[in-house]
């Protein structure tokens, strides 16, 4: 069976071959696109995505080493592969800690990120995804996994103690490691927190930016300053609109995530696959090479763009900023911050003496997903409520009305909605492209404007 055959064969499984490279197996699973049904072979089942799923992280994201370790521990799991790489970007940029950045150094992007990962219970598999990564990157740095990894966040007061200052004056010598990985697999906890007076939300907000923390108490204060702060988040779709609130985007904690939707990429017969799993040569080679990345890269100071990076980074930025208006530009405002740090943590896994076109290709690639999982988690919602009410009643009455007057329009939002909240609310879907305004005569024969709704909104 050659590459070919095996692209499209209906399912790829390890151990239908003999001594295949699992990497190159990876790549031809992120490949495949099972259709409307299921597809069985050797016990694992291959399922379509949901209807109006984000179309798959491009493979330009699988760069390097990192995706060389997807690609490895893909044919041995369930796990979304898109939710695997970021996480592990993640995880690997806090082992380098705040020593290494790109940028001006008062201006600094440094390896320290957020994802928040959104999946169904059970379907999602977004804990199977982070547990591949994890185990890997636990053994490569058992030091760091045991000091620095936590798995909840409680209070603002207490993620500043995770990473506190040393107190001569209370003989505290302070946190072990100034390093701090939490994952938070009940994010839904944290948005709760959001909308009471917890110092939670406000304390994640400066320790993306890397800006100093401060406890301000009469018996215990605390600050953190050198310290260096990465979060992986778990939530479901159901949770995340439970408990969305205003103040989530108003305030930058959703644009400081980037959000990675995750589907269970397979479904695997644990009876009959007991065992399968990456052979120990070949683990423990992708370790020896992960040590060897964070050996070069911590400490490494100031890390640049190189000539097409640079032009690269250039070309992308206005399209990272492309939406202006609604819930998708709201989260979006950070894009460039984020495909910075993307970029620079994929360069310092592969020991690369600077920022290639590719790293930044494929952190584009990264954010271009983490906006379609965006724009599934909204759907067609601006975050205005009166501008939604008014799109979702033109849609509903599509087929039998296109084009819509002042009047027309409110009625559409009923009798108690002012006309200055009408002219809002169109002027908003205008702005969002979902409408553009013409004209029409009038019965006593006035040119009066309407507006239609564009055939690609």
């Amino acid at each position: 069976m050659d590459d070919h055959d095996l692209a499209r064969s209906p399912l790829i499984d390890a151990r239908d071959l003999a001594d295949p490279d699992p990497a190159a197996l990876g790549r031809l699973e992120r490949g495949c696109s099972p259709g409307p049904d299921y597809r069985r072979a050797g016990g694992v089942v291959f399922h379509a995505a949901p209807v109006d799923w984000p179309d798959p992280l491009h493979d330009d994201a699988y760069c390097g080493l990192a995706g060389e370790i997807v690609d490895s521990l893909l044919p041995f799991t369930e796990a979304s592969p898109a939710a695997m790489l970021l996480q592990l970007l993640v995880l690997l940029g806090n082992v380098v800690g705040r020593g290494t950045w790109v940028g001006p150094a008062k201006r600094a992007w440094r390896t320290n990120e957020f994802v928040l990962v959104v999946g169904d219970s059970a379907y999602g598999r977004k804990g199977t995804a982070l547990a591949e990564v994890q185990d890997l990157v636990a053994e490569a740095f058992p030091d760091w996994f045991h000091t620095s990894y936590r798995t909840s966040l409680a209070t603002g007061e207490g993620l500043v103690h995770m990473m506190r200052d040393p107190d001569p004056r209370a003989d505290d010598p302070g946190a072990p490691d100034r390093r701090c990985l939490v994952a938070e697999t009940e994010f839904a906890k944290t948005m709760r927190r959001n909308t009471t007076n917890d110092t939670l939300s406000g304390n994640i907000r400066t320790a993306w930016d890397g800006l100093p923390l401060q406890v301000n108490t009469k018996t215990a204060p605390s600050q953190a300053t050198d310290y260096h702060f990465s979060l992986v988040g778990h939530i479901t779709p159901a949770e995340f609109h439970a408990n969305l609130d205003s103040l989530d985007i108003a305030n930058g904690l959703l644009n400081r995530f980037v959000i990675c939707a995750s589907w269970m990429s397979k479904t695997v017969n644990q009876v009959s696959a007991t065992g399968a799993q990456l052979d120990s040569t070949r683990r423990a080679r992708l370790i020896g090479r992960l040590q060897a990345a964070a050996q070069a890269a911590v400490g490494r100071g100031q890390v640049l763009f190189d000539n097409d990076a640079v032009k690269l980074y250039q070309a992308a930025r206005p399209a990272l900023l492309a939406d202006n208006v609604g819930y998708v530009a709201a989260i979006s405002r950070r894009a460039p911050d984020h495909l910075c740090r993307l970029a620079l943590i994929l360069s310092l896994i592969d020991i690369a003496p600077a920022v290639t076109a590719d790293h930044v290709r494929a952190a584009w690639a990264c954010w271009d997903y983490a906006l379609r999982s965006t724009r599934y988690l909204f759907g067609d919602r601006l975050g205005d409520p009166i501008a939604d009410q008014l799109w979702t009643a033109i849609r509903q009455h599509s087929e039998d009305h296109t084009e819509w007057s002042r009047d027309e329009l409110s009625s559409l939002l009923g009798k108690n909605r002012l006309a200055a909240d009408r002219d809002n609310a169109v002027a908003l879907l205008v702005r969002a492209g979902r409408l553009h305004q013409t004209t029409r005569t009038a019965a006593n024969g006035r040119t009066i404007p309407t507006w239609r709704a564009h055939s690609s909104a």
